[in-house]
């Protein structure tokens, strides 16, 4: 491996640079997240608050996404971003539908998809828990 030449005899490290912007960043009261806000995140497509299903019925106006979608089907879309634990799965079995696979051509559509797929949602700080009871039906054959 071959290391660039030293400009200084001064020790310094990625590490310590990092600190030293941290520290710097806190002096100025700059508070920045550690990563950009989540395209998977219903508040951020609605331009409002949203945690739960309940604040979807309530919204006045849902979001246009080039009117590839009918409103009811954009009212489902949102709700299903409220469930980080099962939005995987509901969001593949909403666009496999062929009324509905048209609308993956627009950009902002595709990156809800992608945040959805690739994002690690249970590892960020604000993810609800995941849900510990889970409910059986028994039959009896």
């Amino acid at each position: 491996i071959r290391r660039p030449p030293r400009s200084t005899l001064m020790r310094s490290s990625a590490a310590s640079d990092v600190y030293k912007r941290q520290l710097v960043a806190r002096a100025l009261g700059v508070d920045r997240p550690r990563a950009p806000p989540s395209h998977a995140d219903p508040s951020l497509l609605c331009n409002r608050t949203i945690n739960s299903e309940d604040d979807v019925l309530y919204l006045s106006q849902l979001p246009l996404l080039d009117d590839r979608l009918t409103t009811r089907d954009t009212e489902l879309l949102v709700s299903y971003l409220t469930a980080p634990y099962l939005r995987i799965p509901l969001l593949l079995h909403f666009f496999a539908d062929e009324g509905r696979m048209h609308a993956l051509g627009n950009e902002q559509l595709q990156s809800i998809v992608e945040a959805c797929l690739f994002e690690p949602g249970p590892y960020s700080a604000d993810a609800p828990p995941a849900p510990t009871d889970i409910c059986l039906l028994y039959t009896s054959d």
